[in-house]
This record gives structure tokens, C-alpha cells and sequence, in this order.
């Protein structure tokens, strides 16, 4: 079968295309990263080890973006998703057979070069980020306290004890079982029998409220049988035969709007403008989108909606209507003002050097505004019943100290909640210490935000994107916080780790000086102790 789109390529790729397929050769010591942010842990891709990835109605949980970017400032590109593997020394590539893979290589050489010519190709920034409260304080969310019994008494219960052990109010985010039913976007009224008064209390406090939503709609409602399955049009997703479509997901099995069409996002922006309108909410937590979700034959309003990606996209774009909002996978939305969060972890020392390599691996994808999860793990179950038993505090705080100097940071588990006894006071102050870290340096990370905003480069960024020619390709565990500062946090339970510095002075954060390039081999590092570098200029 021959391929309907062409390759295009520079001669100097050694570029092999036969069919829908599409084949280079690895040039020495080159590293590559981008595809599916969820395998940021397995990333840079080498000829020294075997990778193979798909991102064809998969986003992996998270972030997706059909881009490829290299070390040496080469980069690959495709509007559709692709299938690729890194084996000995060549890479090899095969789209969904609807694409066009693009190739290049930046004048500057480097991981920078190849993200900035790309960026400036195929997702330039506009300029816009998402609400300036997500960065400039920590963010709360309702979930692993309440779970699936959110209601109005615990919700002003939490926010009132967030400022009461000390802690800055941000953007708080109630979720899932807040409304009627999946797709009902109103209040459940016996758990919350008065939200606008909930509302006014939450922004006294100087909160900001989100919502939880997401595409699904419940199968026996009145907004599918009067507002989005009528004779006039369908605004929901249909089957192969033209019938409603019914999508089985962790919630049950329920219709989903289509949001390729007009009737679909009228339908949707209209129930949560009522929401912002009657209530006062600001917000909304935009779960679900998954392109695996619709990995099946359907009908939508247009050919481009009726795949896969096209309603991962779709579901995406509709969210830039809102300044205040949160997704957890998109599908080449790269350089929007939308905040993405990774998926959710566990409570283990694994997890939080997966949301640091993941985090950095959405920067250099063009997902800049992303939020590693929640502190301590999302996994609410970890938390709850005779488990508690098994929690680990400090991986608690390590984890607030990994997310303090990220571009957001997210608390979930109410930490005075689990930490009763008198030796969990030390995780406690260790918490506290690292929220008082972000608050020193919200100005740093929201100027670099707004940055972002502008030029898409990463707020968190890799050290080889930073400081390229030094032999950082490998490193994953710390990061670049712009030029001036180097972030490490303790990712272990021997409370050890390695820190690598580039040349120049550099000021940790006990006033100690270190002139590089020089590798530091810390030991013991203290429970309330966050080791970051600035540079001295």
C-alpha cells in the first residue's frame, strides 16, 4: 500500500522512507525525548537501549504531543499520532496512514535549538497562561479527604483548616460527586444546600474554586433526552450505526458530548457558565479525554472528531475558554495556556522520581504549565482505612519539597490529618518549610511562567536544555529553574543524592558556595531540607 502523504526531510537525515514507513540513523551520542510525557522516565531515547512507543489512541494518561526533539538539534514532527522505536542506533517511525512526518535540524545545535524551531513551527506560544493564582500558590484539592462524598460542611471544614495550620490560600479544586450526576453540572443540593453562600465563604477566605467536569453524561437524564439527543441535532457521540454511543469508564458506562460540534460545546459551556453565573465558581478541573476512551469506530459532527485524537483535541481546546482550569491529557495542545497535572501516583520513593522526569519531559514537549500530581500520592486509597498504617511520611514531605520550586504545586491529603504523634512533627515543619520555599520564589516562578507564555520553553527544564555540552542528557532527577538555579531534591530514603553543577558560582540553599562544574555527593540531607543552587552573578 502506498502511503497518500509524502515525508519531508533535509538531506543530511539519511532520511529512508518505503511506504508508511519512515527510517534515520542515530548520529553519535545523540539523545532524544518527546512523544507521550508519561514515559519521561524512560527518557532520553539512545541508541544505547531498545524503546518502542505508540501514541495512535493512546495519550498514556497524560501529555502527548506528535513531536520527537534530539540533543543534537535535529527534530521530528507529525499532526497525526505516530508509532516509533529506538533499536540499534535506528529509529524507525509509522503513522495512523493520514499524516505527514516532518524533519529538521536547528542552526543551534541542541535540545534548545530543536524545541525553539520546532515551538516556533508548529505550536508557537500566544502569548496567554493560564490564572496566575495556580503558580503563585499552592493549589488544594478536595479529593483524597472527601473522595466520592464531597459536600459543602467538609469542603468549608478543609479550606478553613488549610489557613489555620498556616498555609496560604490558592486555587481550591472540589471534585467528583459535587453535582447531581455526570453531566447534571449542578449542585447536589442535599450535600450542598446552599453553594453560592459556600462560594462567598471559600473567596472570603481568598480562595479560588474550581469544579470537577468531565465529557461523560448520564444515559438516563433530561440533558440527554431533551437537550443533547433531539430531533433538531445530536451534540453527543454517536456509534458506527448512527445510534448514541454508550462509553464505559471508571464511573460506570455513560453518553459523551461530541466536542467537534457546536451543539456539543454550546450544550457544555453553557451549563458551566450557569455554574460561574449563579454560584460564583471560578474554575474547572477538566478530568477524562483519554484518546483510549474513544478507540473504536464512532460518528461525530466532523471527520476530524470522529478519531480519536481529534476528540482528545477537541476536549482540550474547549477548556481555553476558561483561564482557571486543569487537564490531564491532551493530545498536541502544546503551547496553550492550559494547566496540565500528571496522572495520579502512589505513595512510594518510585513515584516521586516518575512526576520529576515526567514533569520535565511535558517542559520540553511544550506542556510548561504542568502540576506533578498530588502531594504524597493521588491514589486516595493509600490513605483511608487500615492503610494509613503503611503510609510514608516522609516520602510527604519529600514530595511537598520535589513540588515546592515546580511550576505548581498541589495538596490533596490533609497532612495534620495522618501526622498525629509527636515524631510526625518533624514531617509536619518539613511540609510547612517547603511551602514557605515557594513562597520565597512565587515571584521567580511566575515571572518565568509569563515567560513561558511568550516563548513556550520549559519553567522546569531539563539540565541538558539548560546547559547543553555538558553530559546532562541522562539526568532526570533535578532541574533547571531558568539560567540562575538548580534544584535537587532528596528522591530517596537514604536521604542521600548527587548533584551536578555546571560552571560558575553557585550558592546553596545554606549559603555554601560551589564552583563548577563539579559533582556534589550529598549524604544525610536533613528531613527539612531542600537543596537548590543559585547561581552567584
Amino acid at each position: 500500500m502506498i502511503k497518500k502523504s509524502t515525508v519531508i526531510a533535509l538531506s543530511f537525515m539519511a532520511l529512508i522512507a518505503s511506504g508508511d514507513q519512515t527510517e534515520f540513523k542515530l548520529l553519535d551520542n545523540e539523545y532524544w525525548w518527546g512523544g507521550h510525557s508519561f514515559k519521561g522516565r524512560s527518557m532520553p531515547y539512545s541508541a544505547e537501549k531498545s524503546f518502542k512507543d505508540n501514541l495512535i489512541n493512546n495519550n498514556a494518561f497524560n501529555q502527548t504531543c506528535g513531536l520527537l526533539l534530539s540533543s543534537k538539534g535535529r527534530w521530528l514532527w507529525n499532526d497525526e499520532p505516530f508509532s516509533f522505536e529506538f533499536t540499534n542506533g535506528v529509529f524507525k517511525a509509522k503513522d495512523n496512514g493520514n499524516g505527514k512526518f516532518v524533519m529538521g535540524s536547528a542552526s543551534d545545535a541542541t535540545l534548545r535549538g530543536a524545541f525553539r524551531e520546532a515551538s516556533k513551527r508548529f505550536f508557537p506560544a500566544d502569548g496567554k497562561m493560564p490564572d496566575e493564582l495556580l503558580f503563585t500558590a499552592p493549589q488544594w484539592n478536595t479529593w483524597v479527604e472527601l473522595t466520592y462524598n464531597q459536600n459543602q460542611k467538609d469542603i468549608i471544614a478543609y479550606a478553613e483548616s488549610i489557613v489555620k495550620n498556616g498555609f496560604k490560600p490558592g486555587v481550591l479544586m472540589v471534585d467528583d460527586t459535587w453535582q447531581h450526576a455526570d453531566g447534571v453540572w449542578d449542585f447536589n443540593f442535599k450535600r450542598f444546600p446552599d453553594p453560592k453562600a459556600m462560594c462567598d465563604k471559600l473567596h472570603k477566605i481568598v480562595f479560588k474554586l474550581m469544579l470537577w467536569v468531565c465529557p461523560y453524561v448520564g444515559l438516563d437524564t433530561w440533558e440527554i433526552r431533551q437537550e443533547l439527543w433531539t430531533k433538531e441535532g445530536c451534540g453527543c457521540i454517536r456509534d458506527k450505526w448512527g445510534n448514541l454511543a454508550v462509553f464505559h469508564w471508571w464511573n460506570g458506562q455513560s453518553a459523551c458530548v461530541d466536542f467537534s460540534s457546536p451543539m456539543g460545546q454550546k450544550w457544555f459551556a453553557g451549563k458551566l457558565d450557569f455554574l460561574q453565573k449563579e454560584y460564583g465558581v471560578d474554575g474547572f478541573k477538566f478530568d477524562a479525554g483519554d484518546m483510549s476512551a474513544y478507540a473504536f469506530k464512532f460518528k461525530a459532527h466532523t471527520p476530524e472528531g470522529s478519531t480519536a485524537h481529534g476528540q482528545s483535541k477537541a476536549y482540550g481546546e474547549f477548556g481555553l475558554r476558561y483561564s482557571l482550569n486543569e487537564y490531564r491529557t491532551v493530545w498536541q495542545l502544546a503551547g496553550r495556556p492550559l494547566a496540565q497535572r500528571l496522572q495520579d501516583k502512589g505513595n512510594g520513593w518510585h513515584d516521586l522520581k516518575q512526576c520529576v522526569s515526567d514533569i520535565l519531559a511535558c517542559g520540553v514537549m511544550g506542556y510548561s504549565f504542568c502540576c506533578p500530581d498530588m502531594i504524597g500520592g493521588g491514589q486516595w486509597t493509600v490513605f483511608h482505612g487500615d492503610a494509613i498504617k503503611k503510609v510514608n511520611f516522609k516520602v510527604i514531605a519529600r514530595s511537598a519539597q520535589m513540588q515546592a520550586l515546580m511550576p505548581m504545586m498541589q495538596f490533596s491529603l490533609n497532612p495534620w490529618r495522618v501526622m498525629t504523634k509527636a515524631e510526625d512533627k518533624k514531617y509536619l515543619d518539613a511540609i510547612s518549610k517547603a511551602a514557605k520555599i515557594r513562597a520565597k520564589y512565587a515571584d521567580k516562578i511566575l515571572k518565568l511562567a509569563k515567560a513561558s507564555a511568550k516563548t513556550g520553553e520549559p519553567i522546569a527544564a531539563h539540565m541538558e536544555y539548560a546547559f547543553p555540552g555538558n553530559g546532562f542528557e541522562k539526568i532526570r532527577d533535578q532541574w533547571a529553574l531558568g539560567k540562575d538555579m538548580i534544584v535537587a531534591p532528596v528522591l530517596s530514603q537514604s536521604d542521600a543524592r548527587e548533584v551536578r553543577l555546571p560552571s560558575g558560582t553557585w550558592r546553596d540553599d545554606l549559603g555554601v558556595c560551589h564552583t563548577g562544574p563539579i559533582t556534589l555527593n550529598l549524604k544525610k540531607v536533613p528531613i527539612d531540607r531542600l537543596p537548590y543552587y543559585e547561581k552567584v552573578k
